[in-house]
């Protein structure tokens, strides 16, 4: 009967095992996260049981060692996907390089890191859990570059981007190391039409552009006639005034007549 018993128990546990296992497959196919970094649900392990001979720590966590059962957590697994797969690029683990993608770390908090000459830097935290396989799917963004040449020579370009992207210099233009998106292209130069452009920058694409700035037609500046203002000249202060205009006086020339009974100015009369 015991025996009988140590089986069911077994089979119940097992069952009851299985069905934990299906319901969280099935629930990770429909509730997929949307983050930056996606982390898959980890796959549970069977613990180690402790040996009553062991004494050294080495192999053993003894922070994860449940004294209740006599077990002992093991380290936990971890294995780093890109997406995409992208060579030429560096993870680094709590600020230390990774030989490889499939880790064994302790149980707790870890730093991820991704960096590469042409990719844009990817950082996330990791809870790793005891005696337990998960995977970590980091997205990668590759960046572009943009080449802008422009005619006449000496034109002046101004690039502006996402994430408030900014960045102008003379043709020929080229920029490295830019996020994807929509960017917009000014060209302008003395005597030319500007021009405006407007595009979208894929993921990892060498993209050139050439604008061609069309020539102003000159304009004749025609000004109208006036006639020249006439200019007043003031009188300078030594310029003596012109002299009054002197009279002759004619009276003594003139003899006045002489009436009878009547004495004329100037002359005594003689008693007759």
């Amino acid at each position: 009967m015991d025996e009988l018993d140590r089986l069911r128990r077994q089979n119940r546990l097992l069952t009851g095992a299985l069905v934990l296992l299906i319901g969280v497959l099935i629930g990770s196919r429909h509730s997929v996260p949307e983050p930056h970094v996606v982390v898959l649900p980890p796959v549970p392990r069977p613990p180690v049981r402790a040996s009553p001979s062991t004494t050294s720590s080495t192999a053993l966590i003894p922070d994860a060692t449940d004294a209740a059962s006599g077990l002992v957590a093991g380290p936990g697994h971890v294995h780093v996907a890109l997406a995409p797969y992208t060579r030429a690029v560096v993870l680094h683990v709590d600020d230390q390089p990774a030989r490889s993608a499939d880790l064994e770390l302790p149980p707790g908090v870890h730093r991820f890191s991704l960096q590469g000459p042409e990719i844009e830097p990817v950082q996330l935290t990791v809870t790793v859990a005891a005696s337990q396989h998960q995977t970590v799917i980091m997205k990668v963004v590759r960046l572009a570059s943009l080449l802008v040449r422009a005619e006449p020579e000496g034109s002046h370009v101004v690039v502006r981007g996402p994430g408030h992207f900014h960045r102008d210099g003379p043709a020929p233009l080229a920029i490295r190391h830019l996020r994807p998106g929509r960017y917009r292209v000014e060209v302008t130069h003395h005597g030319c039409e500007g021009l405006v452009m407007q595009f979208h920058l894929p993921p990892g694409s060498r993209l050139e552009k050439m604008a061609e700035l069309p020539q102003l037609a000159p304009v004749a500046l025609v000004l109208p006639q006036t006639r020249p203002r006439p200019r007043l000249v003031p009188a300078p202060d030594d310029v003596p005034a012109p002299k009054a205009t002197e009279v002759e006086d004619d009276t003594e020339s003139c003899p006045t007549p002489e009436v009878p009974g009547v004495p004329v100015p100037g002359v005594k009369a003689t008693p007759q």
